[in-house]
């Protein structure tokens, strides 16, 4: 799973430690973590969040350049932490996002109308 720091401008790769995973990263400017030895649920966090990557967003795209690939993924890191409801906390946003009760519905498009975050304006 990959994540950027943007207080320190540092990206960070977190990895088991498999050995296709044995490479130069600060050559690239990364940082890597290695998750702990014999801890398979800290691999599946990340298997998890990539795997929904790939489904919900990756698959839709016929993928060119490097900055086509970080603009998408900041655009769906963003919605997955801030708009998208998550099963494991019972369906509510991570990051507090309360959705309001009453209002007209407006919908707003993501990732180009891939997916949709829908919200009321308030009255």
């Amino acid at each position: 799973m990959v994540f950027e720091n943007r207080l320190n401008n540092v990206v960070y790769l977190i990895h088991d430690r498999a050995a296709q995973f044995d490479l130069d990263y600060f050559a690239y400017g990364i940082k890597e973590v290695k998750i702990s030895v014999n801890a398979p649920t800290m691999n599946a966090l990340a298997e998890r969040f990539v795997g929904s990557v790939r489904r919900e967003v990756l698959d839709y795209f016929l993928l060119i350049s490097e900055t086509q690939i970080i603009k998408i993924l900041q655009e769906y890191v963003d919605h997955y932490n801030s708009k998208r409801p998550h099963q494991g906390i019972d369906q509510q946003m991570p990051n507090g996002y309360k959705a309001q009760t009453n209002g007209r519905v407006l919908k707003f498009p993501i990732l180009g109308g891939l997916c949709y975050h829908y919200m009321r304006r308030v009255a």
